[in-house]
């Protein structure tokens, strides 16, 4: 079975893509790391996926990022929300700059496909007393 990709800041790999193309499955397993943003968006995928008749299961907690990219290459979950720098550097030790073609080209060796943003952005900011900002003129 060819996987999909939905890209962006995280990608989940899948039969099918929540924005509508037709899945053959019976059923799908989504699988979710140790951490909450990639439990909430397992979630997210499995009721929508619900919403659509398409039947699957979330296997929440399965640890770090290398059990779960093992299960989806062996087909044992269909779905996973990973980081993009995630799957790049460490699961395909991909060093450097790299195009989405290049990324896709890579992900082809394992039978999985890449489509375009699932519209979800993680940003970082800093927190500090006000004091602090006070302090450094940033209040």
């Amino acid at each position: 079975m060819k996987l999909k990709l939905f890209f962006k800041n995280f990608f989940v790999c899948s039969a099918l893509t929540l924005a509508g193309i037709a899945v053959s499955a019976e059923s799908l397993n989504i699988g979710s790391k140790d951490d909450t943003e990639t439990q909430v968006l397992a979630e997210i995928y499995s009721y929508k996926l619900q919403e659509n008749g398409i039947s699957n299961k979330h296997k929440a907690n399965l640890g770090g990022s290398f059990i779960p990219w093992q299960a989806l290459k062996n087909d044992s979950i269909q779905i996973i929300p990973e980081y993009v720098g995630t799957i790049k550097e460490q699961l395909l030790q991909i060093n450097g700059p790299c195009t989405k073609k290049e990324l896709r080209e890579a992900l082809d060796a394992y039978g999985i496909e890449m489509t375009e943003s699932i519209g979800f952005q993680n940003g970082y900011g800093l927190a500090f007393t006000r004091e602090t900002a006070k302090k450094m003129g940033l209040a």
